[in-house]
């Protein structure tokens, strides 16, 4: 505030009183004021170089951000490839995926049907073996066995014992030996 009051006063002084001084000529002498000059005070001279320096380095900025969206606009033929590929390889995966799920879907429906399945056959089987051992009279066999085929319950010296193996069925090759 005090250097502007500073100005306006060196401003109203008359302008034949301040600073005078002579012109010497080739011809005639002349009296003539020296311009005056307004003294900037360092405060203003250094707000002037930051304003300059910070729009030298806005417009700086700014050229290199117009450089950038160039740049990022600009789609080399490398670059399009690449992204094509990876489209297609995710939309390949997706196609897989989807595939695999529909899949699944339908192993998990036909495995319930083969369950159901199994559960009516089982269950048949056991029916059908219930009704065989219903329709067969075990002591209808036997007196049929003992009285008129004359057979009879083996005694001790008539079984022969052998160890099998862990399979679950038995191939002959030979006939079993007789005992003595």
């Amino acid at each position: 505030m005090p250097q502007s009051r500073q100005t306006v006063r060196r401003s109203q002084r008359p302008s034949n009183t301040y600073n005078m001084g002579y012109v010497d000529g080739n011809t005639v002498r002349k009296l003539e004021p020296a311009p005056y000059k307004e003294r900037k005070s360092r405060e203003q001279i250094r707000r002037e170089r930051e304003a300059k320096r910070r729009e030298a380095v806005r417009a700086k900025n700014q050229e290199i951000a117009v450089r950038n969206r160039a740049k990022m606009l600009k789609i080399d033929l490398k670059y399009a490839i690449f992204l094509g590929a990876a489209m297609m390889i995710t939309l390949l995966m997706c196609i897989y995926y989807l595939n695999l799920q529909s899949r699944l879907s339908a192993q998990n429906s036909e495995i319930s049907s083969l369950k159901s399945q199994l559960t009516e056959l089982t269950d048949a089987n056991q029916a059908t073996r219930e009704r065989l051992n219903n329709a067969i009279d075990l002591e209808a066999v036997y007196e049929l066995a003992t009285s008129e085929l004359g057979m009879d319950y083996p005694s001790e010296d008539q079984i022969i014992y052998y160890s099998g193996s862990t399979d679950d069925y038995v191939k002959q090759y030979k006939e079993i030996p007789q005992s003595d």
